[in-house]
């Protein structure tokens, strides 16, 4: 509370942003040993929509990048090591927009925003080679089809 650290208003990837600020603005961090404890929310909806990531959609993926976004503005003045450890998020991205059925023009507004993120992001070669792998995989999706 006192960082006024909020969470998202995304559907998803609304925990990535929050734990990287809380993590980064906490004074310290407590490990507790031979302690287990796991916090899951069962929605109550139909079963088909319970998991948010059931159905990847163009709002998931974009809210995602947005995410990425708002953590990469978060890790800009932190050092190379914190910035790049986005690398498996870039993945899993990849991995979810493989999964979607998407249109030409959902394709063409998720490149214009790796686009973007390629211009901002200049730190980590890993991470250039990963949004590199996402525009060209974009840029394949939209003109074969």
């Amino acid at each position: 509370m006192d960082n006024n650290i909020r969470y998202k208003n995304y559907r998803c990837s609304e925990d990535l942003v929050f734990s990287l600020e809380t993590f980064l603005k906490a004074q310290g961090i407590v490990l507790l040993n031979n302690y287990i404890c796991y916090n899951y929310i069962v929605r109550d909806f139909d079963e088909e929509y319970k998991s948010i990531t059931h159905d990847v959609d163009l709002r998931f993926l974009k809210e995602t990048l947005n995410a990425y976004r708002d953590y990469r503005i978060i890790t800009e003045d932190y050092p190379k090591e914190i910035q790049v450890t986005v690398n498996p998020y870039l993945m899993f991205w990849m991995n979810a927009w493989r999964s979607a059925s998407l249109t030409k023009e959902n394709n063409i507004e998720l490149l214009k925003k790796v686009r973007y993120f390629k211009k901002i992001h200049k730190s980590s070669l890993k991470s250039r080679l990963l949004l590199s792998a996402m525009s060209t995989m974009l840029e394949s999706s939209i003109y074969t089809r």
